[in-house]
């Protein structure tokens, strides 16, 4: 949800999206809840760990401010899968009212695995999404949320306190930086209230903080005296038919997800204008899409296209060339390929990583270490793929944030090293803590 603005429409419940999410703001609707929470479920939205922190952001602030609703809200609720139900019990708790609080007392004091679920996040402290001074990426999506649910411009000054605060030395707060002015920037384009707040906060900023956010968005508008936020290179139409692709291929309609993914990337060629990196977000969607649909030989043309478009306008050293890298090593694996070239992709992704994040930060265990062990194993070099693994499932014990997991995805990976290697006990040793997890979590 955070990132990537949506249009002001109206969502149509035959066609899930987050849409209502996005422009809540705007048109506040409580009334729409029990709709729109079905079609989010139905989407996958729900369950999705990248949408875990704006999700659950978004639905505690809906519930701070209607607690009259609650009861009829999570009656709904409880219908869901238990893996759908966690985000809306860590919602609860970020809305942090006596009404919230009882619900959740009221859900913990139950049997099994959900009711200890629901005791171990109401004993955590509520994050202050208004107040954070060096926001991890997830944070960050959270302010996101909390913004769409109320309209508080200082959800959205958290994240230009952080896009503008200079040059940090720890490289998990450097990521942090990076991802803000990414989303605020993207945000900027098609959210006209998220620009007039970067607007007046620049007006108000100190030099270091204009220089900060002047390398955060193209400068030529500055230059006519205008906005520099207002660049609209993405359109409207093409984010909504990102999300309605999205939609179409979490209901299995690949027809209609195929079509809908093709018009956006047109849309976004006709309409980039100056701004090239604007089409790499469509083409790495229908990539992605023609990758689940054992299309390969396409899915690579489209993400080589997008990183060669990302290398030369964003630089050979952006996060976003390591995303792309890794989207094409998963390629190459399935394509059963193991030469050279897919060691040297997954190298240079994990050397972006690092420098951007450290070696302790869970995207440099998945997009780095992952990366290349998953690359290693396939050329067969599994005394270098192994210590990569382990590696990576100890960053992750040690730094994943609250919500779903990736550590089960992970241990699976290093499973099938040991099931190759013929150490079948360790395998099934490695199978089932990653079960195990997943069950917590659900």
């Amino acid at each position: 949800m955070c990132g990537c603005a949506a249009p002001a429409a109206e969502t149509s419940q035959k066609q899930p999206s987050d849409t209502w999410m996005q422009t809540y703001y705007q048109h506040p609707s409580p009334e729409r809840f029990e709709a729109e929470i079905r079609n989010l479920q139905r989407a996958g939205v729900l369950a999705n760990e990248k949408s875990f922190y704006p999700t659950a952001a978004f639905f505690g602030r809906l519930f701070a401010a209607n607690n009259d609703k609650l009861q009829g809200w999570m009656s709904v609720i409880d219908s869901f899968p238990e893996g759908d139900r966690n985000v809306f019990i860590v919602a609860l708790r970020w809305a942090n009212t006596p009404a919230t609080e009882e619900l959740l007392k009221k859900y913990a004091s139950g049997e099994g695995p959900f009711a200890k679920y629901c005791d171990r996040i109401r004993a955590k402290t509520p994050p202050d999404f208004k107040a954070l001074t060096s926001p991890a990426p997830p944070e960050l999506d959270g302010c996101w949320g909390s913004f769409f649910a109320t309209g508080d411009k200082d959800y959205v000054l958290s994240v230009i306190r952080c896009a503008a605060a200079p040059e940090p030395q720890a490289n998990a707060d450097r990521m942090s930086r990076m991802a803000a002015r990414w989303s605020l920037k993207s945000l900027c384009r098609t959210h006209p209230a998220i620009a007039r707040i970067e607007d007046e906060f620049y007006k108000a900023a100190s030099e270091q903080q204009k220089k900060s956010l002047d390398e955060s968005f193209p400068p030529d508008k500055k230059e006519q005296g205008q906005s520099k936020t207002h660049q609209a290179t993405e359109p409207p139409a093409v984010r909504k038919l990102l999300e309605q692709g999205l939609a179409y291929q979490n209901q299995g309609k690949t027809v209609e997800a195929e079509a809908a993914y093709k018009q956006a990337l047109s849309a976004a060629e006709q309409a980039v204008g100056t701004d090239p990196v604007a089409i790499t977000e469509p083409l790495v969607a229908l990539g992605k899409f023609y990758l689940v649909q054992n299309r390969h030989a396409e899915a690579e043309a489209l993400l080589k296209r997008a990183l060669e478009i990302d290398k030369k306008q964003l630089g050979a050293r952006h996060m976003n060339v390591a995303f792309d890298l890794q989207a094409i090593v998963t390629v190459y694996i399935l394509q059963g390929k193991s030469d050279d070239n897919i060691e040297a992709c997954a190298r240079e992704a994990v050397e972006i990583v690092k420098a951007h994040c450290g070696t302790d930060d869970p995207v440099y265990a998945m997009v780095g270490l992952l990366t290349l062990a998953d690359a290693l194993s396939q050329r067969k070099k599994y005394d270098q793929a192994e210590p990569l693994y382990k590696e990576a499932i100890a960053v992750l014990e040690k730094k994943c944030p609250p919500g779903p997991s990736p550590l089960p995805s992970v241990l699976n990976h290093y499973a099938k090293l040991l099931h190759e290697t013929n150490r079948e006990t360790e395998a099934k040793t490695m199978q089932a803590k990653a079960d195990a997890i997943e069950k917590q979590a659900r």
